[in-house]
C-alpha cells in the first residue's frame, strides 16, 4: 500500500486548511495535556485526583455534546469549530497566567476543564460532520483518516515540545503556548470553504432544530450501535491509560516529568502509523476492526505486566496503533451509514463516547490504581474489554461490515 497516494483529499485547499487547523491545535492540546498531568500530580500526589480532573471535562460531554450536534445541523459547523477554540483559548491563557503567578490550585485546573470539555463539546460533531461537508462521500474514509493523523502527528510533536518546557521552563510556557495555538488553528478555519450542505436554509433551520430523533428508525441504527459500543469500551478501557500516565511514569517506571512527555508520545506515533494505514482501508473494514480489536487486547495484556521503559513505551505504541484503526474505521462507516441531515446528531453520539469514554474510563482507572494498584487495574481493564469485544462482535456482527 503506497502511502502517498492516500493523501489525495490533502489536494482540496479547504481540506488541507481544515487539517492543518486541526493540526496545529492537537499539538498545543497534547503540550497542555502533558504539562497539567504533571502538575495535578505534583499538587496532589494522588491517582485518583488524574481522574477527577478528567472526568470533570467529561461532564460537559455530556451535557452539551447532543446540543452540540443539534446546532451543527442547523448552522454552520465551520463558524461552530471557531467559536469553540476562542472558548478553550480562554482557559489556555488563564492556567498560564495563573501558573506563572505560581497562585495556581487544584480548584482552578478542575473549572479551566470544565471550560475546555465544554468547548470540545461543542465543536466535536461538527468537526467530524464537517468532513462530509468538505469531500465527497467516496472521500470520506480517506478524510477520517487523515484527519485523525493531523490529530495524531500532534500528540507525537506535541508531548516532545511538553517535555522540553517543562525541563527548561515550565508549565506556563506550556499553557501559553496552547492559547496562542487556538488563536492560529481558529483563524485558519475562517478560509474554510464547505459545500451548501453546511449552510442550511433558514426555513429548515427550526425544522432541524429538535432533539427527537427516531434513531432506531434510521438505516444501518443496529450496526451503528454495535460501533459506537466497541468505540466507547476502547475508549474507556484503552485510552483512559492516558489519564493516568503520570503515575505509570513516576511511580512504575521511575521517570521525570520529561520521560512522561515520551511516554505520551508512544501513543502518538501509534496514533501516526494507525491513521495512516487506515486510510487505505476502504474494503472489508468489519476484517480490519476484529483483526485491530485482537491485537489491541494483546498489547493491553502485555502493558500491564511492564515495569521497563523500552517494553512499555511499544506496548503503548501499538496499543495507540491499533486503538485508531479502530476509531477510523468505525467513525468512517458511521458516517456513510448516516443521513445528511442527521449527521451532525449522530457524529455527536459518537464523539460523546469516544471522547468522554477516556475521561470516565480515567476516573474509574485512577480509582483503582489508588485502590488495588495501576498493574493489577490494568489487567482487570483487559478482563472486561475482552468481555466486552466478544459480545459486540457477536451481536451486532461487525466482522461483516463492508
Amino acid at each position: 500500500m503506497d502511502v502517498l497516494t492516500n493523501l489525495y483529499s490533502l489536494k482540496k485547499p479547504s481540506f488541507l486548511l481544515f487539517w492543518s487547523s486541526h493540526l496545529i491545535c492537537s499539538m498545543g492540546v497534547w503540550i497542555q495535556y502533558v504539562a497539567l498531568g504533571w502538575l495535578i500530580y505534583e499538587l496532589t500526589g494522588s491517582p485518583f485526583s488524574l481522574g477527577i480532573v478528567g472526568f470533570i471535562s467529561a461532564i460537559p460531554l455530556v451535557l452539551i455534546t447532543l446540543i452540540g450536534g443539534v446546532l451543527a445541523d442547523c448552522f454552520s459547523k465551520r463558524n461552530l469549530l471557531i467559536i469553540a477554540k476562542f472558548l478553550a483559548m480562554g482557559q489556555a491563557f488563564a492556567l498560564g497566567i495563573l501558573s506563572w503567578c505560581d497562585c495556581i490550585q487544584v480548584w482552578h485546573i478542575i473549572l479551566a476543564m470544565f471550560v475546555l470539555g465544554a468547548a470540545n463539546a461543542l465543536e466535536s460533531g461538527g468537526r467530524n460532520a464537517l468532513i462530509a461537508e468538505i469531500l465527497k462521500p467516496s472521500e470520506i474514509t480517506n478524510g477520517v483518516g487523515l484527519l485523525f493523523t493531523a490529530g495524531s502527528i500532534g500528540m507525537v510533536i506535541g508531548p516532545g515540545i511538553a517535555a522540553i518546557l517543562l525541563s527548561f521552563y515550565g508549565e506556563s510556557f506550556c499553557f501559553a503556548l496552547n492559547g496562542i495555538m487556538y488563536i492560529i488553528s481558529a483563524f485558519m478555519l475562517f478560509y474554510v470553504r464547505t459545500a451548501p450542505g453546511d449552510l442550511v436554509q433558514s426555513e429548515e433551520k427550526y425544522s432541524r432544530f429538535n432533539f427527537k430523533v427516531t434513531y432506531k428508525d434510521l438505516p444501518g441504527f443496529k450496526k451503528m450501535v454495535g460501533l459506537i459500543l466497541l468505540v466507547a469500551s476502547v475508549s474507556f478501557f484503552c485510552m483512559s491509560l492516558l489519564v493516568i500516565l503520570p503515575v505509570i511514569a513516576k511511580d512504575v517506571l521511575k521517570l521525570d516529568a520529561s520521560g512522561l512527555g515520551w511516554l505520551t508520545n508512544a501513543f502518538g506515533v501509534g496514533f501516526v502509523l494507525g491513521s495512516l494505514l487506515a486510510t487505505g482501508i476502504w474494503k472489508s473494514r468489519g476484517h480490519f476492526i476484529a483483526i485491530a480489536q485482537g491485537l489491541l487486547l494483546f498489547f493491553l495484556l502485555c502493558f500491564s505486566f511492564s515495569n521497563i521503559f523500552s517494553l512499555s513505551w511499544f506496548f503503548l505504541l501499538n496499543i495507540g496503533t491499533t486503538a485508531i484503526v479502530i476509531f477510523i474505521l468505525c467513525n468512517s462507516v458511521i458516517q456513510t451509514l448516516s443521513p445528511h441531515e442527521y449527521r451532525g446528531r449522530i457524529m455527536s453520539v459518537y464523539s460523546l463516547f469516544s471522547a468522554g469514554g477516556a475521561r470516565i474510563g480515567g476516573l474509574y482507572l485512577g480509582f483503582l490504581a489508588e485502590n488495588i494498584g495501576i498493574s493489577l487495574s490494568i489487567l482487570i481493564s483487559f478482563i472486561i474489554l475482552l468481555i466486552v469485544s466478544l459480545f459486540a462482535f457477536r451481536q451486532f456482527h461487525i466482522y461483516s461490515l463492508s
